[in-house]
């Protein structure tokens, strides 16, 4: 019993430190295109805004009005 608490404690432990570096992850490319001065977007830039790159895997797209 004691041998299937460990293990079950180490796969926890190894679920949560996995988790939490994906957060990370994407909190890096949002903060990558807000510092260029865009928003993520699902669909495509709206007429006025320039695409200037990606978020999240390139699973959206990073936009910003035309200068």
């Amino acid at each position: 019993m004691m041998k299937f608490f460990h293990l079950l404690l180490a796969l926890l432990f190894g679920i949560f430190l996995a988790t939490t570096a994906n957060g990370q992850r994407a909190t890096r490319y949002v903060n990558h295109c807000l510092q260029k001065g865009g928003t993520c977007r699902y669909d495509d830039c709206e007429a006025g805004e320039e695409q200037i790159g990606t978020c999240y895997r390139q699973t959206m797209v990073c936009c910003r009005d035309e200068e």
